[in-house]
This record gives structure tokens, sequence and C-alpha cells, in this order.
């Protein structure tokens, strides 16, 4: 199965977990990046009101992968503008999609959740896993946790499988 991450950040929270999925799922890696960065406040009212930024395009074709994980920050209790601009410019149709999400207050797998599953369905993709990390933890352990937890959601095709150990002994020589 192929995966790609795709991520979000504003502070490097969603990118320390977005390269260490992508590490142990030994996929791709790329980033969600906006045209013009807009202040705290005005991202917190543009994730409120639903208003979408606009992002620079990521070269994604869909035959690509099959699995994309998004790994993405919840704003006043939504994920991140930029992530709606990417889902509206991606072609979803009939993949799979796994979120991990970064937070501090907001439970990913209530609200957040619930909406990925509404805009993944409008779009024609499957969600098949949901995590996170409270971030005002700060602890690198919990979040390595969490990234286990959130991968033994994922379709076992997803995970590649460890490279197989040649045995070392020599045939007997004669």
């Amino acid at each position: 199965m192929k995966t790609v991450v795709v991520y979000y950040s504003r502070y490097g929270n969603s990118r320390v977990a977005a390269r260490l999925i992508a590490k142990h799922l030994q996929a791709p890696v790329h980033r969600i990046e906006v045209k013009r960065h807009r202040g705290v406040v005005r991202s917190t009212f543009s994730a409120l009101f639903g208003r979408r930024p606009e992002i620079k395009a990521i070269p994604l074709q869909p035959e690509d992968w099959d699995l994309m994980v998004l790994v993405i920050p919840i704003w006043s209790g939504r994920p991140a503008t930029p992530l709606k601009t990417f889902l509206a410019e991606t072609r979803l149709a009939e993949k799979q999609v796994a979120t991990f999400f970064s937070y501090t207050k907001t439970d990913p797998h209530k609200r957040p959740s619930r909406w990925m599953q509404k805009v993944l369905g409008h779009f024609g993709a499957r969600l098949v896993a949901v995590g996170g990390y409270n971030i005002s933890l700060k602890n690198h352990t919990v979040l390595k946790q969490r990234i286990w937890d959130f991968l033994a959601q994922l379709p076992p095709q997803a995970i590649p499988s460890a490279p197989s150990k040649k045995s070392s002994r020599r045939s007997p020589q004669k």
C-alpha cells in the first residue's frame, strides 16, 4: 500500500509528529504551506468562520498513494483552515485517509473527527484512523506512545514489514 504523509504546522508540533509517523511508515512527507501568513487572531477568526486561505500546490497525483495520513493542528475546536483548502484541491475519491491531530483542549475523537468523516465522505474518501497528541504535555515519550496507538489503527498493509535478517550460518564445507 502506497502511503503519503501530509502536514500543516505553524509552530512545529505537527511537523515533529508527521516526521515520526512518516519514519515508521517509510512514507514521503509533504508540507501544506499557506501563500500568505496571518496572525493568530486572524487565523482564529478564519477557523471560526470557515474561511480557507490560499496554499501552495503540492504535487500529489491520485495514483501516487492509497492511504494519506494528515497531521493537522486543531484551532478553535476545528481542524486548521489550510487543511480545508488542501482537501478541496486534492482528489480524494475512493481513497483512505487517517488523521493525527495536535491540540491543547479539543478532544480529536469528537468534533474534529466527525468533521473529517463528513468532509471526506463528501469527497468520496474514507476515514480509517484518528489519533492525536495534547501539545501542552510537552512530552516526547507521550507523543511517541500516541503515534504508536495511532499506527495500530491503520490497515495492516500500510505498515511496512521489517527487513528480514539473513541467516549468518554458513553451509558446511567439504
